[in-house]
């Protein structure tokens, strides 16, 4: 069965032909959610019709506090979601018309993002016998455009 990202649980379930699955995408979890996350949003639910701050910075003040380490709040940022932080680390990295590799079965969001940058995609599939070999011949490719 070839997975296809964004399929609901029961979705998947029919597609499964009777096997017993596990659906871990999509942030999904088999055990429900925290207990501490349940009370965490119950607490927060009193004051959900207030705007939030603006800023993180109280959120990367306490992940600093927290990891400790030597680690700052100026390491740490927020964002909506994963798909956002790639985006903002493809914006600080990528240039239209660049290539980028990208290694299927992946997060569909990948490609999608790269597309709409402008990128040349290299499809690269980590169950290919010949994954190593074609991933340096892309990075060289890739290399020599910019040599």
């Amino acid at each position: 069965m070839e997975y296809k990202a964004g399929l609901s649980i029961d979705e998947v379930r029919g597609l499964a032909e009777g096997l017993a699955i596990t659906k871990l995408s999509s942030n999904e979890n088999p055990f429900g959610p925290s207990p501490k996350a349940v009370a965490a949003a119950q607490s927060a639910i009193g004051s959900s019709n207030l705007y939030p701050e603006r800023t993180d910075s109280k959120l990367c003040d306490a992940l600093a506090g927290f990891h400790g380490r030597g680690l700052a709040p100026s390491h740490f940022f927020s964002a909506n979601s994963g798909v956002e932080v790639l985006s903002l680390v493809e914006d600080a990295l990528i240039l239209t018309g660049e290539r980028a590799i990208i290694c299927p079965p992946c997060f569909g969001a990948y490609s999608q993002s790269l597309t709409n940058k402008g990128c040349a995609i290299d499809k690269i599939p980590l169950s290919s016998p010949t994954f190593a070999l074609t991933w340096m011949r892309s990075c060289q490719r890739s290399r020599m455009k910019h040599g």
